[in-house]
């Protein structure tokens, strides 16, 4: 059941919304009605985006809060490679012998793939490995 709401208008609007009803052959009280409903549904639209808004913001700092886990994670990668390189040109004697070379090399890798396994599991011990990456680079660069 509808119920009867007055509504004060300048002369202005209200004789704009009787050309317009007029035209569209319905009263003004359907137009009044038409407007609200739409203001209310505006209304309804704009609290859904506001929620949507807040989902994806929630989003958003937790996908730059990964991509700054993932830069820890590159960082390490650069130092392990940086130590890697480092002890390459420090510790391994020019090579002679190609086969002999290549025994050793291999033994050398397999070595490092078991170490590196060991050492790179979970991101504090991630994190522990790094610090000792960055420690041993510091004792390098003392004694040189």
């Amino acid at each position: 059941m509808k119920k009867v709401t007055a509504v004060r208008l300048d002369d202005e609007v209200r004789q704009r919304l009787r050309s317009i009803a007029s035209e569209r052959e319905t009263t003004v009280s359907a137009l009044v009605a038409l407007a609200v409903d739409r203001f209310l549904r505006d209304e309804t639209f704009r609290d859904e985006l506001a929620d949507m808004e807040q989902r994806l913001a929630t989003t958003m700092v937790r996908a730059l809060t990964e991509t700054a886990r993932v830069g820890d994670d590159v960082q390490l990668v650069i130092a392990q490679v940086d130590q890697l390189i480092r002890f390459m040109f420090q510790v391994t004697p020019e090579i002679f012998d190609k086969e002999a070379a290549a025994i050793v090399g291999s033994r050398r890798y397999t070595g490092f793939l078991e170490s590196f396994a060991t050492q790179f599991v979970g991101r504090k011990r991630r994190a522990v490995f790094a610090a000792e990456v960055d420690k041993s680079g510091a004792d390098d660069g003392d004694g040189q």
